[in-house]
């Protein structure tokens, strides 16, 4: 959608040629350019529209109408370019060059070199596509200079086209992140145009191309976003075969991210709508058959076969009644894949000859299309003998679909992939010399072709050879080298299958624990790349790793506990943590940890044992977990020896905000005792009474901890001044005994405060008394003192 495409300007030469005030003759070149467009967007017979360009071209250039004569040129050379003419469009486009460069026209020049840049993007070679780089840059400036927002964006599609098939042909990362750049200047151009439809269908194609280079960059929830938007905007314009495309293509791409269900609906509403088209042709039956075959893929991954073959058929049997021979060869095709998905090898096969013979019949005229196609189906017979187990006839046909494409220009590519092809049946018949050696073919072209992504494939094909030939070693160092260059390029897939082969190869070097650290890391790129299929076959991970444990505190890492300045023992244990791995940082897994301490080894006192504090851990500093009190409970045994018979037990409990805004809940239990010269063994409280004290005691807890801040709260927890309090207070309503605080629990805590926490932690936090000395004064000393004091005198 990005390349060659015209400027849509049907609409306005289609009102020009309306027009009652124009000349005849600018009315009559009008019409001509009108219809040329018309039938160039049909894709129905370019070769006319190339016809009727020149004649707008030669028109326009009587009427002196400089923008006639670009817009004309311009869809000469795209119609030219449609035929695969390409040399004579880029003939013609120099020479246009050289005149509007010699005549000074600014506007001309710009739409020359545009199309240049349009035609030499795609099958003219390495050298042509970096110089159609420079032509669509320059053609970028002279609009930018002209003001011409709509040409501009035009520019910068044609400078993303370049960047993309130069990553396509390389699979260079920083070629699609430049085609990614161009893309947004391009949209952000088209939507300062408003609802102009020639701005809304670029910035259709813009959205498109951002799609596709996500989708090779594999961020496929941004492309399927604006793959969506661009259907939108199609189905707005009402260009049915355009949103038909769009509609394919955004069903491969949730086919390929496991929305099977909407990948489906998406296919069949895009075959649908191809379908419908008024006026079939050879571009129309090829999106048919390409729609159809997305169909049944989706109906095969959602393991509806005989639904596959049904709509195969019911297709095949359309077009053989209408005479369609360009949509019945895709249908077979695609019925093939059918015939294959149920094991039917032979006819899977049978299938893919008639559709190469159907095919012949298309049209002769376009020998290099024909030529391709065929190759492209024998690539295609080819993967199902090798599926089948047939190698020998895979080969044969691997063979003969590689000898199509050496006769054809800028196949290279397509030569590497048939390379790997016959890689595979060679392996497949055991001969590992002959596999490694089409291994290095493969891997040739694709350093010749700089394609880091098929050099990483070539040296798995390396590796699987040499593993072949019992070269381990050498196998090994093959695999890292994949690994190492899927990785470079953010290709998580591709480092998946390397860490697969190397898991591999270690278990059979008999390095199970290496083999375990491959494959889990295998598992977890797949999961990284939302890759289910993928990560379930490497779940055999976790098997291998119980094989040979190695010892789990190897991966650990121990850290401190710092305890609040409220403490005496500041430094009151360690605490370990498994050591940072990917995501998981071991500082982040550690921040929140609750760790419970007695009372006695926090103030080192053996008469609190009583009491367990627990610290939450707030902030990790180096190897230092720095703590917050997290709450208190005395221990079961305290607790159980202070229950007795003969007396009554009473509890209570309460919510409270300290002033520096944590909410706790303090529970409080007390005994009651006898009173004062009471001979009665029992010392039973009343209701009345225990509801009175139980008062007393929520009262006496919010007032205590209420106004002051946790520090001070823990200071009061620790020597039992609550429970004094309580007793103190409740004398006159009956004596009790043995009242404590039982627990206190931190129920909301304040937004994290680092400043808070250190001044918790520093050495000046509490008020210390210092030792003042000073001499004694004369009056206070004794007699001795003074008898000895004038012995020495006299002496």
């Amino acid at each position: 959608m990005l390349s060659t495409s015209t400027d849509d300007l049907a609409v306005k030469y289609s009102a020009l040629r309306d027009d009652p005030s124009q000349s005849p003759e600018v009315r009559e070149a009008a019409r001509i350019f009108a219809k040329a467009e018309f039938l160039l967007r049909a894709e129905d017979d370019p070769e006319t529209a190339s016809q009727k360009a020149s004649e707008a071209v030669s028109l326009f250039r009587e009427l002196q109408d400089p923008v006639g004569v670009a817009d004309s040129l311009r869809l000469h050379i795209c119609a030219l370019a449609q035929q695969e003419e390409r040399k004579e469009a880029l003939r013609v486009g120099q020479e246009e060059l050289a005149v509007a460069e010699r005549s000074g026209n600014r506007l001309g020049r710009a739409a020359m070199l545009l199309s240049l840049a349009e035609v030499a993007c795609y099958r003219c070679g390495s050298e042509k596509r970096e110089q159609a780089f420079l032509w669509a840059e320059e053609a970028r400036r002279v609009y930018a200079q002209l003001g011409d927002r709509k040409m501009e964006g035009h520019a910068m599609l044609a400078v993303a086209s370049v960047c993309m098939q130069k990553g396509v042909k390389a699979h260079q990362r920083r070629d699609f992140l430049k085609a990614t750049k161009a893309l947004r200047e391009a949209l952000k151009q088209f939507r300062c145009l408003g609802s102009d439809r020639a701005a809304q269908l670029g910035e259709a194609r813009a959205l498109h191309g951002l799609a596709s280079v996500y989708a090779r960059l594999e961020d496929f929830p941004k492309a399927l976003a604006h793959s969506r938007e661009a259907v939108a905007i199609w189905q707005m314009l009402g260009l049915q075969r355009l949103e038909a495309v769009e509609l394919e293509f955004l069903a491969r791409l949730q086919l390929q991210t496991g929305q099977l269900q909407e990948g489906l609906r998406s296919a069949e509403e895009s075959l649908e709508l191809i379908a419908s088209v008024a006026r079939p042709s050879a571009c129309h039956a090829r999106q048919q058959g390409q729609a159809l075959q997305v169909v049944i893929k989706a109906n095969l991954m959602l393991k509806k076969t005989a639904e596959a073959r049904r709509v195969a058929q019911t297709r095949l049997e359309d077009f053989r009644q209408a005479g369609d021979s360009a949509s019945e060869a895709a249908a077979l095709g695609a019925l093939s894949e059918v015939q294959m998905a149920e094991g039917n090898t032979e006819e899977a096969v049978r299938s893919v000859d008639l559709a190469i013979n159907a095919s012949r019949d298309v049209n002769s005229a376009r020998a290099r299309q024909q030529s391709k196609y065929e190759a492209n189906m024998l690539a295609e017979q080819s993967n199902f003998q090798l599926q089948a187990g047939l190698f020998s006839d895979a080969l044969s046909t691997a063979k003969s679909s590689l000898a199509i494409f050496d006769a054809l220009d800028d196949c290279e590519r397509e030569q590497a992939c048939m390379w790997g092809a016959i890689f595979m049946a060679h392996l497949g018949m055991q001969d590992a010399v002959s596999a490694q050696s089409s291994a290095k073919r493969s891997l040739d072209i694709y350093v010749r072709l700089a394609d880091r992504m098929g050099e990483a494939t070539a040296w798995i094909h390396v590796c699987s050879a040499l593993t072949l030939q019992g070269e381990l070693d050498d196998a090994m160092n093959a695999a890292m080298e994949a690994r190492d260059m899927f990785a470079s390029e953010s290709l998580l897939i591709g480092e998946g299958q390397a860490l697969d082969h190397l898991a591999s190869l270690s278990m059979r070097r008999g390095d199970m624990a290496k083999s375990a650290m491959f494959a889990k890391r295998g598992k977890a790129v797949f999961q990284e790349a939302d890759c289910p299929v993928q990560e379930a076959f490497m779940a055999w991970a976790r098997k291998g790793g119980k094989k040979k444990m190695g010892d789990p505190f190897l991966k650990k890492e121990w850290y401190d506990i710092k305890a609040p300045s409220m403490f005496s023992v500041r430094n009151c244990g360690k605490t370990l943590i498994t050591r940072t791995q990917g995501t998981k940082i071991a500082t982040e897994e550690l921040k929140g940890r609750i760790l419970e301490v007695n009372l006695a080894d926090l103030n080192n006192d053996e008469d609190q044992a009583s009491k367990k504090i627990r610290l939450c851990v707030e902030e990790v500093q180096g190897r230092n977990c720095l703590t917050d009190f997290h709450g208190m409970e005395l221990t079961r045994d305290k607790i159980c020896s202070m229950i007795q018979k003969f007396q009554s037990l009473i509890e209570a409990h309460v919510d409270v905000k300290t002033t520096d805004g944590f909410t706790v809940r303090m529970f409080v239990i007390a005994f009651t005792k006898k009173r004062p010269d009471q001979v009665k063994t029992a010392c039973y409280a009343q209701s009345a009474q225990i509801r009175k004290i139980r008062k007393k005691m929520t009262d006496i807890m919010t007032a205590e901890a209420g106004k002051v801040p946790l520090r001070e709260l823990v200071k009061k927890l620790i020597p039992e001044s609550i429970g004094k309090e309580i007793e103190k207070q409740t004398q006159g309503i009956f004596p009790l005994k043995n009242t404590m605080v039982r627990k206190v629990k931190i129920l909301k805590k304040p937004k994290f405060d680092i400043t808070k926490l250190m001044e918790l932690h520093g050495d000046g936090g509490d008020d210390a008394g210092v030792e003042m000395l000073r001499p004694e004064g004369e009056e206070a000393g004794n007699t001795l003192a003074a008898e000895v004091a004038a012995a020495a005198a006299e002496e």
